[in-house]
């Protein structure tokens, strides 16, 4: 009995994922999110006042070198170019550490609360890939302040869900897809239509790392499923067919997109595509930044704030679009090893669960953060939270070959 979860229970973390799974504005600074995160107090406290004890949780590994990151990024802030910016933004890390933390302390050890939990973001995936269909398919239902331009390619309208940017819908929906398949053993036509809006849902987006991210899960997961090379290299033949109707047809004009990765390689006399060359320029930029600042970095959340002084292509202060490059540019080669170390505990942890699909998960999350700053992205927190829960609730659940 320990371990049931009462049906308003269940209404309130979905609602919670929900609201934080997204970056809504209601009315000036209030977000979904941040009611979100009171709906989570408030779950706190219900379980508390029936009387459940709620014993500080062990920590992972992984949960101790998280608060060692945090401590030495909330140091870094200290240095900073422009110190009101990076107190903001560590700010918003805070909120989504003591998010994950709430969620661990919770859920922790409890099998059901965590399969509701999972569930609760498999739907949130399923609405916002629902709402980027439609946006893509008519153009319109958009989320206040946004600007237009953040959302097309030429004439085409891009799925955002309820987040400000589609790529972070696309990032959302890369972290849950394989996990529906993790509920059940049975392959049904419900958990096939899932999936299904949740790929379209990708393709929405228009967001080449999600799609490039997508593309290599399943590679992954053809990988992991085959337990001999031969194998694994039929499966791959067969994929052939469909590669070959996608380049054919080129569906939605994806192909178009995929490929607009692939201009900045070649110098054919046309126009290199903005967006692709300023993601290049950027990586360099903060691979220069790092290495001038090993030690120290440029202090928290200002890695825009210096973008001006090492991008080429277009200087201008902008964001990394990259969680890595962004926590060693801004905090140096020890906090970024922490946050290193925190990735790769977890991974530890997942890989001797053996469960391929949260695996493949797994892989869209590290992918996703190489394209995205999402260090301070509270469904990221969310996701590990119960990711993290499931495997040490469950460690006799061995699903590698099913």
């Amino acid at each position: 009995m320990a371990n049931k979860v009462l049906g308003y229970e269940v209404v309130l973390w979905i609602l919670f994922a929900l609201f934080t799974g997204s970056s809504f504005y209601i009315a000036g600074p209030i977000t979904l999110t941040k009611i979100g995160f009171l709906l989570l107090i408030l779950i706190l406290g219900v379980r508390l006042l029936s009387g459940a004890s709620l014993p500080l949780p062990k920590l992972f590994n992984a949960e101790i070198y998280l608060i060692l990151f945090f401590i030495l990024s909330g140091i870094s802030v200290f240095w900073s170019k422009d110190i009101s910016v990076a107190f903001s933004h560590y700010i918003s890390l805070a909120t989504a550490i003591i998010l994950y933390f709430l969620v661990r302390l919770i859920v922790r050890r409890n099998g059901d609360r965590s399969r509701v939990l999972i569930c609760a973001l498999i739907y949130v995936a399923i609405i916002g890939g629902l709402l980027g269909v439609l946006q893509f398919l008519t153009g319109s239902l958009y989320v206040p302040g946004i600007e237009e331009r953040s959302i097309r390619v030429g004439d085409t309208f891009r799925g955002n869900g309820l987040f400000d940017d589609p790529n972070y819908l696309g990032y959302l929906l890369v972290i849950i897809w394989p996990l529906v398949f993790i509920q059940s053993n049975k392959i049904g036509l419900v958990r096939i239509f899932f999936v299904l809006v949740l790929v379209l849902g990708i393709i929405s987006t228009f967001s080449r790392a999600s799609l490039l991210t997508f593309l290599i899960q399943l590679i992954v997961l053809f990988l992991i499923k085959s337990n001999k090379l031969t194998k694994s290299f039929f499966l791959t033949l067969l994929t052939l067919p469909v590669a070959f109707l996608i380049l054919y047809f080129n569906p939605f004009g994806v192909l178009d997109r995929f490929l607009s990765f692939l201009p900045v390689f070649f110098n054919s006399g046309g126009e290199v595509e903005n967006s692709t060359a300023e993601r290049y320029d950027l990586l360099f930029a903060g691979a220069r930044m790092f290495y001038d600042n090993i030690f120290f970095g440029v202090g928290f959340g200002n890695f825009q704030l210096y973008s001006t002084e090492y991008m080429t292509f277009f200087p201008r202060e902008v964001y990394a679009h990259n969680t890595y490059l962004t926590i060693a540019s801004e905090g140096g080669v020890l906090i970024f090893c922490f946050y290193l170390a925190f990735i790769s505990s977890g991974m530890s942890s997942l890989r001797k669960y053996g469960n391929p699909f949260i695996i493949v998960s797994f892989v869209g999350f590290l992918l996703s953060n190489f394209f995205l700053v999402a260090h301070y992205f509270p469904v990221a927190y969310l996701y590990l939270a119960a990711i993290f829960n499931h495997i040490s609730s469950s460690p006799h659940e061995k699903t590698a070959n099913n």
